[in-house]
């Protein structure tokens, strides 16, 4: 997007490894048992909105799309997508109220 900022040590991945068991489907905790055929990949393009706008160290996950004039927190992590002029927070992150342009000097 256009006008965005992202600010330091943020993090945005549009590539991941993930570990399931092949028999069940179930996401399965990484041990030094986990077989390397059992290692799954999740790739997504990663989007960030016009005006929007990321927090200190936030972490962005592959297919993640923050919306125009949104913001994603201090530490918070984004995964799939988000509506427009939102705040957003946690981990992972969920909508916490408006964002108003005007708050920061701008017309909404």
């Amino acid at each position: 997007g256009s006008k965005l900022t992202v600010a330091a040590g943020t993090k945005i991945y549009s590539l991941s490894h993930h570990y399931r068991s092949c028999d069940t489907g179930k996401w399965a905790a990484f041990t030094p048992r986990t077989h390397r055929d059992e290692q799954f990949m999740i790739a997504g393009p990663v989007r960030l909105g016009d005006r929007s706008g990321v927090g200190l160290h936030s972490v962005v996950l592959p297919g993640a799309e923050l919306a125009d004039e949104s913001f994603l927190t201090i530490g918070s992590t984004l995964r799939g997508a988000t509506e427009p002029n939102r705040v957003y927070a946690g981990n992972p992150a969920k909508e916490v109220g408006p964002r108003s342009m005007a708050d920061i000097g701008e017309e909404s």
